[in-house]
C-alpha cells in the first residue's frame, strides 16, 4: 500500500504529514509544531543531479512556502514582496489559512518551460518574501521532467545513487515507483529523509515522469 512507504507532501499545504513507513517514520503534525529549515537554493541544486541521471530533462518546478503570521494584512504584503506578476511559464498563488488557531500564509509558485531553470533565483525571492512576513518560514522544493524509459526503480535507483542517497525506502507497482532516501548532499530535513524520488510511466504514449523533491514530494504521483 502506497501510503505505508511514502512521504506525503503537505495536506492541504498546510499539513505537513510524514506517513508512517516501514521504518516507522514519525507522522508530523501542523507547521507550528515542525518546522522544515530553509535552506539556501545552492544548498538544493544537487536536486538537478539526481533528476539528470534519470535522464529527464527539467520541465517543472513547484515551490512552496509557508509560516506563521500574526498581523493582519499578511497576504498582501507577500504579494508586495514578490514584486511584480509572475512572468511567462510562471503561476503564483498566495493565501491566507487557519489551522487550530493559527494563521498561515501559503505560496505555491509553479514554474515551467525557460523559467524552470531560474527556480532558484525564485526560490530566493519567496524565502526573503516569507521572512519579512511570516515566523519560522519554511519551504519545499519539487523538479520534474519526462523521460522515455520506463524502467522505473533503475530510474529511481539511479537518481539517488547520484546524490550517494542511503536508509532508502522504497515502493513501487507495475506503473510507479517512489524511494524516499537520506543524503549529505541535500540539508537535513524534519523527517529521517531528506529526498524523495518519484517515477511514473503512462503505457499509452511512452513517457515516464520523474519528480526530484526536497525534502518531499508535494504530490500524489
Amino acid at each position: 500500500m502506497r501510503s505505508l512507504v511514502l512521504i506525503a507532501g503537505i495536506v492541504s499545504v498546510l499539513l505537513y504529514t510524514a506517513v508512517v513507513s516501514q521504518r516507522g517514520l514519525p507522522a508530523f503534525a501542523a507547521p507550528h509544531e515542525t518546522v522544515v529549515q530553509t535552506p539556501s537554493a545552492e544548498g538544493l541544486k544537487p536536486l538537478e543531479t539526481g533528476l539528470a541521471a534519470t535522464g529527464a530533462k527539467l520541465e517543472e518546478v513547484k515551490l512552496t512556502g509557508w509560516g506563521e503570521v500574526r498581523e493582519p494584512g499578511a497576504r498582501d504584503r507577500v504579494v508586495a514582496a514578490l514584486g511584480a506578476r509572475p512572468a511567462e511559464g510562471e503561476s503564483r498563488t498566495v493565501s491566507v489559512r487557519e489551522q487550530d488557531g493559527h494563521q498561515y500564509v501559503t505560496v505555491q509558485w509553479t514554474l515551467t518551460r525557460k523559467a524552470a531553470s531560474h527556480w532558484a533565483v525564485s526560490l530566493r525571492a519567496l524565502q526573503k518574501a516569507l521572512e519579512q512576513t511570516a515566523h519560522a518560514p519554511s519551504v519545499s522544493v519539487q523538479l520534474g521532467g519526462t523521460t522515455a524509459d520506463d524502467h522505473l526503480t533503475d530510474l529511481t535507483d539511479r537518481a539517488l545513487g547520484a546524490l550517494r542517497a542511503t536508509d532508502r525506502q522504497p515502493w513501487s507497482d507495475p506503473r510507479a515507483a517512489s524511494v524516499a532516501g537520506r543524503t549529505t548532499h541535500l540539508p537535513p530535513g524534519p523527517f529521517g529523509v531528506n529526498v524523495q524520488v518519484a517515477v511514473r510511466t503512462d503505457p499509452a504514449s511512452g513517457i515516464t515522469r520523474v519528480w526530484v523533491a526536497w525534502p518531499a514530494l508535494m504530490q500524489e504521483y
